[in-house]
């Protein structure tokens, strides 16, 4: 009775140990997903804009990189054309623009 009732229970934490680790992608997973080669990838993780996690055996040796869901999801709203704030940004660049053709003491050579 006893391995009937740890029978269950061990493919529950199985099922939830693999959903867990599907949430983590390497990068040339990530690269055949959206059609890109590896070292673009591992450009965006060199440069801190894709966060990632190194389970290389050793910090010294060859890096294993993987990426969470979440890492994902960060790095494309970020990079994404409705990102928060872009209009206001976009805005304020206008404002700059308009008082700097508009400042005082500026000579107009060709009126």
């Amino acid at each position: 009775m006893s391995g009937t009732q740890s029978s269950p229970s061990k493919s529950t934490d199985a099922g939830s140990e693999s959903r867990a680790a599907r949430r983590w992608l390497t990068p040339p997973e990530i690269a055949r997903e959206r059609g890109l080669r590896t070292a673009k990838i591992l450009d965006w993780i060199r440069s801190g804009e894709l966060l990632a996690v190194n389970l290389a055996t050793s910090p010294h040796g060859l890096p294993r990189w993987k990426i969470s869901a979440e890492a994902l999801a960060a790095f494309d709203a970020a990079r994404s054309n409705r990102a928060s704030g872009s209009l206001v940004r976009t805005k304020a660049a206008a404002d700059r623009r308009t008082r700097r053709a508009h400042s005082a003491g500026v000579e107009e050579f060709f009126p």
